[in-house]
């Protein structure tokens, strides 16, 4: 009798058990489905005639372009990616401070890029972006205007480098580019970044271009790449119907001229899911 008891009793305790992680793992199904983001999906451009993963050489006119008309594209799609080719610093570009606010080596400083959003970054390994209060990733997209200032994305390891009194929130610096002529940028530093290769300065594209305005053969090959991101219940026809106005919808060419009044050398293609 007693080890009928004490057999009921083992079983009712395994039932409870079983019952208690049973709720456990529903309550944490719920709780992660809740927090988990939605997939992503992107639109790349490509030039038609080239392999597979080559640099794009876009011309910097159709980001300008684009980003002039982005909330049109931004009702349907949730980011627009595109990336400069990466230049030498200071070879090519000068670094500099209108206040002397950092203080310490620059030999790990190696690159500019411009970018228009932050998954560039991101994907570098460890990648991650801190912005500082009041600014987001739409600041690398603003529109630029006369008198205006880009804006900044620096490695981490600069913000332990402040000189006394200065504050995150109040850094600028400025690029230079010596040739054709000496033309200044302002940037105002609106975030930091830590990866395992923190050595890139990454500026908003449209005032990044004006330090290259008498260069028109740079810019001509600007882009490096251009990547439309968009969730899965996105409006694709809306989407497609933007990028048709710049881009043939497959590898063969389009006839006509395109928004920017150029050939349909280039295509856009749905590919990997992020």
């Amino acid at each position: 009798m007693k080890d009928r008891d004490r057999k009921s009793k083992e079983r009712i305790i395994i039932l409870v058990i079983v019952g208690i992680v049973l709720i456990a793992g529903t309550i944490t199904a719920i709780y992660l489905s809740g927090n988990k983001e939605p997939p992503y999906y992107e639109i790349s451009i490509e030039e038609i005639g080239t392999e597979d993963g080559a640099d794009l050489g876009l011309p910097y006119e159709y980001i300008q372009s684009i980003l002039n008309r982005q909330d049109s594209l931004l009702e349907h799609a949730t980011d627009i990616e595109a990336q400069t080719y990466i230049v030498n610093r200071p070879d090519d570009i000068a670094m500099g401070f209108m206040k002397p606010w950092y203080v310490g080596p620059f030999d790990k400083l190696s690159y500019i890029q411009g970018i228009t959003g932050t998954k560039t970054i991101e994907r570098k390994k460890n990648g991650v972006v801190t912005f500082i209060d009041g600014f987001d990733d739409s600041y690398m997209m603003k529109k630029a205007s006369s008198g205006s200032v880009g804006y900044a994305i620096l490695p981490e390891w600069m913000a332990q480098g402040l000189v006394s009194g200065h504050r995150k929130d109040d850094l600028s610096i400025l690029l230079l580019n010596k040739e054709p002529e000496h033309i200044r940028r302002d940037f105002k530093v609106i975030g930091f970044y830590k990866a395992d290769s923190a050595d890139t300065v990454y500026v908003s594209i449209n005032k990044y271009a004006e330090l290259y305005q008498h260069d028109k053969q740079f810019l001509e090959s600007f882009i490096k790449s251009l990547s439309i991101y968009y969730e899965e219940d996105a409006d694709t026809d809306s989407i497609n119907s933007f990028l048709n106005g710049y881009f043939s919808e497959s590898d063969a060419k389009k006839e006509g001229e395109n928004w920017i009044y150029r050939d349909y050398d280039y295509y856009y293609r749905y590919s990997k899911t992020q």
